[in-house]
């Protein structure tokens, strides 16, 4: 819109959240549910869903072509702390760091829901990063070390940072997801408080415009909502839940 200048801030879906139902932003950013973070009046909040997008499991680059593949029991005995080296799983032996994002995170967040089956993945961890980029530098950074990151991270420019890794011998790809064999994905949701009108109006239509949709999405290594299956948006998304329709 003519004459608007947006600002944006970080810090994570939770933030996003926080912020719009106090009315200190007009569009709070999420990967999280508003119903799934504590004390915000969901029903006092507009939902938009306007993309999908993978992560993916990474691990340092000593480890590649030794671990390829991790089943989500494995996953969880490293991210809960049963699980403490390398050895224990298959080769080599060596520790193992596992790098996780903080609370209010919703990658963390979908991780936990999705991976580990809200099994608490505090025990295991030993870093904790605020963004993904973080992530991605400290495993890179840390031989032994596993972590997530978005699967942009794995597949633009910084792809030989860290080894990406496949869960239950599925890859991060919309396929998968689709066929229901890939579940470490989530929704972006974009939050207003109340429907949307004006500027944050604006904004929302032209982020889900057929062009933006088609083109500007796919190239932000997300995925158009559109070619994600119902049943798959169904699975990630709370009965009753509905988005605002824009007109």
């Amino acid at each position: 819109m003519q004459g608007t200048q947006p600002l944006i801030g970080a810090g994570g879906g939770g933030t996003g959240l926080t912020q719009v139902s106090q009315g200190a932003v007009d569009l709070g950013m999420s990967d999280i549910l508003a119903s799934e973070k504590s004390g915000i009046d969901q029903n006092a909040l507009a939902d938009h869903q306007v993309a999908a997008f993978a992560f993916t499991m990474i691990v340092n680059n000593d480890l590649k072509g030794k671990v390829g593949n991790l089943t989500t029991d494995q996953l969880t005995k490293i991210f809960t702390g049963e699980v403490t080296n390398w050895s224990e799983i298959g080769d080599p032996t060596e520790p193992i760091t596992a790098v996780i994002r903080p609370a209010g995170s919703g990658t963390r967040a979908t991780f936990k829901k999705y991976v580990l089956n809200n099994a608490d993945d505090t025990a295991g961890a030993a870093v904790s990063q605020d963004n993904t980029g973080a992530v991605v530098a400290v495993v890179k950074a840390t031989p032994g070390a596993i972590g997530y990151a978005a699967s942009g991270f794995v597949t633009g420019d910084n792809k030989d940072d860290a080894t990406p890794l496949c869960i239950d011998a599925a890859k991060a790809t919309e396929a998968n997801i689709n066929s229901g064999k890939y579940k470490f994905w989530g929704i972006e949701h974009v939050y207003t408080k109340g429907p949307a009108a004006g500027a944050s109006k604006a904004l929302m239509q032209y982020t889900l415009s057929d062009d933006f949709q088609k083109n500007d999405v796919p190239r932000l290594n997300f995925y158009k909502l559109s070619g994600i299956d119902k049943a798959a948006i169904a699975a990630h998304t709370p009965s009753g839940a509905s988005p605002e329709t824009l007109s």
